[in-house]
């Protein structure tokens, strides 16, 4: 039966390959990319001399955990597992869990994560090289840390899929994961060539000793505890390890047969007493369309994840940087506008967003400016109260109240060129995006590399339609206007919303010519 299972997996990966020619050049690309992190890291261990093992093998267990960490939560917050291989999809089959469970959780390293995360675990084991022995416990440390990460992840993840939990956990959970990750740039980035090396030795080695006696860390914790002389931590360390992957698998096999025959359990909706935010909009097709789109941006995480990334930026850039990297300061001049650019790409694929829920558009006859107008009319409160938050708060804080004028009209010039934009290209481009429900940083098989083009020509192209906004703005950052203030003023509104009603008009246009082509696609990608 595991043989068959990974056979399964196996052909569908291959026929997703065969059938989606973007799956497939994403796959060679992440392969390649991996591969090249791999042979850098061979390398360097390869070049390790014996003074330079205990440094190496206290980054090999600080690393191993992470990945081991990453792959326990990421796929329930971020990606998700495969769905076609599921416990669910098994429920017809008459396969126990002791005979389903070991085949699904092999069936897990087909892929290159799945394989990029072996073959660093084999090659962490070499850091131990320069004695026989710890290398062969570091191989199997390697193997067991990457059975680890298989199955910690789907046992969380199979968890999570199984049993109930309120609306918004998991979105909620996404961001607080993802605020980590944001931070982790500016603290890297204070860490220079002048930073003391024993300073850093001693946060490694701090870093190295909690995670080898974490699940995640411990099979190359105990390696590393031998390697170090230390028998005691090395015998806690590896109890801890065969402990974690004892209890998991035991927890593994049991929601494996839960999910098997019971479907996830879903909460009820509660009941609805009157229009909402639709009620309160003008009663034209667009300002339905406004309110509708509202109730997205307050309940949908996929839009809401957006507005919680703004005080995120806010203090990473207005605060974290300035304090840690004083001629990092600048970056808080131009938060407002980044989130004004931001706040306009968070709908640049509204349409793919409705998903089949937008045939209510297409059967009502709705015209392209009144589907792009009210669309782009929702998210403008949010807008401008991120807008002037993200413009005001970082100049107050590196005490530049001058620049708050130039500033706010730079932001609100950046969020209609980004609007406009949005409201043609999301009538363009279709493409597959997570569905409702879903992690708002899930990112669906085979669109990847899709969606990482169309969103890079449309952030160039924001760049490009913003460039005299921004030069504008720098000159008199620098203190050396040259366009009287008026004029900047003046081009920063009317650029701006000239480049907004252009997107308005343009997109509207392409989506009463190809509206029928709009639900097809959107219908595919569902």
């Amino acid at each position: 039966m595991v043989a068959q299972l990974i056979k399964l997996r196996w052909r569908l990966f291959i026929n997703g390959l065969i059938r989606n020619k973007w799956q497939l050049f994403g796959v060679i690309l992440g392969g390649l990319y991996m591969g090249f992190l791999l042979v850098i890291g061979a390398l360097a261990l390869a070049a390790m001399t014996p003074e330079d093992a205990p440094f190496a093998q206290m980054i090999v267990v600080t690393l191993s955990a992470l990945v081991v960490l990453g792959w326990t939560v990421v796929p329930a917050f971020f990606t998700g597992m495969d769905g076609a291989m599921e416990p669910q999809r098994f429920a017809l089959f008459p396969i126990s869990a002791g005979r389903l469970a070991p085949g699904l959780l092999l069936a897990g390293f087909i892929g290159v994560p799945g394989v990029a995360t072996l073959i660093f675990m084999l090659i962490a084991a070499f850091s131990f090289k320069f004695n026989a022995d710890l290398l062969a416990w570091g191989i199997v440390a390697g193997l067991f840390s990457a059975l680890a990460a298989q199955l910690f992840g789907r046992t969380f993840m199979t968890w999570f899929s199984t049993v109930g939990v309120k609306r918004g956990v998991r979105e909620l959970g996404t961001v607080v994961l993802f605020l980590p990750v944001m931070f982790m740039g500016p603290m890297m980035a204070t860490l220079g060539p002048e930073t003391d090396h024993h300073l850093i030795v001693n946060v490694l080695n701090t870093l190295a000793t909690v995670s080898s006696y974490s699940p995640f860390g411990a099979f190359f914790g105990a390696v590393w505890a031998f390697a170090s002389g230390n028998m005691v931590h090395g015998v806690i360390s590896g109890a801890i390890g065969f402990v974690s992957i004892v209890v998991c698998w035991v927890l593994y096999v049991r929601i494996v047969k839960k999910a098997a025959v019971s479907p996830p359990h879903t909460a009820a909706s509660k009941d609805v007493k009157g229009l909402g935010w639709i009620g309160r909009m003008p009663a034209t097709p667009w300002g339905a369309i406004a309110g509708r789109a509202l109730i997205y941006w307050l309940k949908d995480a996929r839009y809401s994840a957006s507005l919680i990334m703004v005080p995120v930026l806010i203090v990473v850039i207005g605060i974290f940087m300035p304090l840690f990297q004083p001629e990092a300061a600048f970056g808080g001049h131009l938060a407002g506008i980044m989130v004004g650019a931001l706040m306009g790409f968070s709908i640049s694929a509204d349409i793919s967003y409705d998903s089949t829920a937008f045939h209510t558009h297409v059967l009502t006859g709705v015209r392209g400016w009144q589907d792009r107008l009210g669309r782009v009319v929702a998210v403008l409160p949010l807008s401008f109260v991120a807008v002037g938050l993200s413009a005001v708060v970082p100049l107050l804080i590196l005490d530049r109240v001058e620049m708050i004028p130039d500033s706010l009209l730079a932001s609100l010039a950046a969020l209609g060129v980004s609007l406009g934009l949005s409201a043609l290209v999301s009538a363009r481009w279709i493409y597959a995006v997570p569905q409702p429900g879903d992690s708002p940083f899930q990112t669906p098989p085979g669109s990847g590399m899709r969606i990482f083009i169309t969103q890079t020509l449309y952030l160039v192209a924001v760049a490009i339609l913003l460039a005299p906004t921004v030069v504008f703005y720098l000159m008199a950052w620098n203190e050396a206007r040259v366009v009287p203030f008026a004029v900047t003023a003046a081009f920063d509104i009317v650029w701006g919303l000239v480049i907004c009603v252009v997107g308005i008009w343009l997109g509207g246009k392409w989506y009463d010519r190809s509206t029928p082509e709009l639900m097809q696609t959107v219908i595919r990608h569902a």
